[in-house]
């Protein structure tokens, strides 16, 4: 077995062994010395070099009991580092032994943490389907408070939650159980507010609920899906920051107010149905679909950011609706929406493609200051009561191809500009039923104030 064997076994000199070495060389050294003097000391020259030699072989003596004790102290060393080395290793023994404990124990109280929380779990989700109000309640705040001490089981709770809210539901119902519908809901929103009780990256799946004055306000959530829900109430998501928006064939009983709301994802509201909403000063970082959506009363979007595509393409807005200080950064379709109330475009800026073909204007059609910055499209449109272009830009293409104006139609102090690539074309809208003429561009040579050359669009009576 190698001496680096920690099992090895090493044979080391007892004390008496030594004693009895060092004992026995002195009693040789005595009689030798004697001896010696005995048999050479009579001072003859063949003594003295008798003498000489046995010097020399006792020095050779010396030398070789020299190199004996220089052994022993070798293997005394040696004996001492094994010593030093074996205790390194019960060291390092006991402190493998006592981290595998450790880690035995650490596990021991995770596998009994994990068996208490699923137990309060399932004791709490057990507690949902009482047919008691006052119980149900409770599992609710159970569940809170497992969801606040244990962060890897909030998703969970969350989705325990949202499934009791897509239970059947009618509006009117009872009224111990809107309270309880209504205490998920204020779970909900105030874990989705950052802060100390924030619940980080939850996504709400409300398919299908039925929701009361639901309050999502300064909330920030990964994905609210609410695809064919009922919202009732006043709907609040108000200052919200929202990854992912799906409401998808949702109908709003209620107001819905989204001021100041960020949608970082797509934001679908394809065949929704609006009472009134308002999204001032919201921001669409990417697409934005209304498509095919219904707003009943009215609608406004004042100082909303469109930073991607806006579709609004054969939506119904039945009421008024007011689009003032909106920046669309993308294109923007418009394609056979319907303004069955008056709708106002002021202060806004096109700056992609912008589609308002076959789009129908039942009342007035105000478009105020308002900049085009790309294609634009009105043919076949239909404004059937009076239509005013004040201060507008059309820097591209323009087409008002068969647009009918029922109407009184003007354009004051509208420009187009001159200084544009052949390719772009422009036809302008002509008038037959008010005051038979058409729209045609003067050159000027003050422009609008704006870089570039400007023409005017001035009416010409027939």
């Amino acid at each position: 077995m190698k001496a680096t064997d920690p099992d090895a076994t090493y044979r080391v000199l007892s004390l008496r062994t030594i004693a009895l070495a060092a004992l026995a060389l002195v009693v040789i050294g005595v009689g030798v010395a004697a001896w010696l003097l005995l048999s050479y000391g009579d001072g003859t020259p063949q003594s003295a070099n008798r003498l000489d030699a046995i010097k020399t072989a006792g020095t050779i003596v010396v030398g070789t009991g020299g190199a004996g004790a220089l052994w022993l102290a070798a293997r005394r060393q040696r004996t001492s580092e094994i010593a030093l080395r074996q205790k390194d290793l019960d060291h390092d023994k006991v402190d493998r032994a006592f981290a595998l404990q450790e880690r035995m124990a650490a596990s021991s109280e995770a596998d009994a943490l994990e068996r208490r929380v699923t137990d309060l779990y399932t004791k709490a989700a057990e507690q949902l389907g009482s047919d008691k109000a006052p119980v149900r309640l409770a599992g609710m705040y159970a569940l809170e408070r497992l969801a606040q001490a244990n962060a890897d089981q909030r998703q969970t709770v969350v989705n325990l939650l949202c499934a009791y809210l897509r239970m059947p539901f009618e509006e009117d119902g009872p009224r111990e159980e809107r309270e309880v519908r209504l205490t998920a809901q204020r779970i909900l929103g105030a874990h989705a507010v950052a802060g100390d009780t924030h619940w980080a990256d939850l996504d709400l799946d409300l398919t299908g609920a039925t929701l009361l004055d639901l309050d999502l306000s300064a909330a920030v959530v990964r994905q609210l899906t609410c695809a064919n829900a009922r919202l009732y109430g006043e709907t609040r998501l108000d200052r919200a920051t929202i990854r992912h928006a799906t409401f998808e064939d949702a109908h709003f009983a209620g107001h819905l107010s989204a001021v100041g709301t960020t949608f970082t994802g797509p934001a679908l509201f394809l065949y929704a149905q609006f009472k009134s909403a308002a999204f001032d000063e919201a921001r669409f970082v990417k697409n934005a679909r209304f498509s095919e959506a219904r707003f009943a009363i009215g609608a406004s979007f004042h100082s909303t950011v469109f930073e991607a595509a806006a579709r609004y393409s054969q939506t119904v807005f039945a009421g008024d609706v007011q689009f003032e200080a909106v920046r669309f950064e993308g294109n923007a379709r418009f394609a056979g929406t319907r303004f069955k109330g008056a709708v106002r475009f002021a202060n806004v800026e096109f700056a992609g493609e912008t589609r308002f073909d076959r789009a129908v204007f039942a009342t007035l059609a105000d478009f105020v200051a308002v900049r085009f910055g790309g294609y634009v499209e009105f043919s076949e449109a239909k404004f059937r009561g009076d239509t005013r272009f004040g201060h507008v830009r059309f820097a591209d293409s323009v087409r008002f191809n068969t647009t009918q104006f029922d109407g009184d139609a003007r354009m004051d102090h509208t420009w187009v500009r001159l200084d544009v690539p052949d390719t772009v074309t422009r036809t302008w809208p002509k008038v037959e039923h008010a005051q038979p003429g058409a729209f045609e561009v003067t050159s000027n040579a003050t422009g609008p104030g704006d870089e570039g050359e400007w023409g005017l669009v001035e009416y010409r009576a027939t």
